[in-house]
């Protein structure tokens, strides 16, 4: 396989893209080509889409009109403040697991298990904001939370300089499998 085949395929087209960034359209509208390494970019920026569209409903929900807003959202931030810490230093944790290179297709499992643990680590954050909103009241633990989920979540953006990052982390360990090539099942 040429250098050239197992080059990242980016994003997509930009229609594409525009189509991931839509929760509610179709995955099988954007046109990936079947590339998993596009696939699970386009996942990706659905996950980010629904923190902001979560973030829209939590704006449109405002505080209880008849609530007299003397809530003290202090310890709920706080609180808020220690769990969102917990998880981006549990994503950080799980983030520098070595990835399995006995082989291709173990490479890329290794890769999705570990993008989807620091995902799911990251949305967490805030949905259990959200959680909070209905608790005191108010909109701000909601996106206290999002602002912990977007450290999360700019930390495994699958960008090419994430994987570039990635595979010198494999060479290191002297593994001479091509992380991009198994992401898209090129290698197998």
């Amino acid at each position: 396989m040429t250098d050239a085949a197992n080059a990242d395929p980016g994003w997509g087209a930009p229609r594409d893209v525009a189509f991931a960034l839509v929760p509610f359209v179709p995955p099988s509208m954007a046109r990936t080509g079947g590339d998993p390494l596009i696939v699970t970019r386009h996942l990706f920026l659905r996950f980010c889409s629904a923190i902001v569209l979560i973030g829209v409903v939590v704006l449109l929900l405002g505080t209880d009109p008849s609530s007299d807003g003397a809530v003290d959202l202090g310890p709920a931030l706080a609180i808020l403040g220690a769990i969102g810490v917990a998880l981006v230093v549990a994503a950080e944790v799980v983030g520098r697991r070595p990835l399995d290179c006995t082989s291709p297709r173990t490479l890329a499992g290794s890769f999705r298990t570990r993008f989807f643990v620091r995902l799911a680590l990251g949305e967490a954050a805030a949905l259990i904001g959200f959680v909070a909103l209905f608790v005191v009241d108010s909109p701000v633990p909601y996106f206290v939370g999002a602002v912990f989920t977007a450290v999360v979540f700019a930390r495994l953006v699958p960008t090419r300089a994430h994987l570039a990052a990635d595979q010198l982390r494999l060479r290191a360990r002297g593994c001479t499998l091509d992380l991009v090539a198994a992401l898209r099942g090129l290698d197998r």
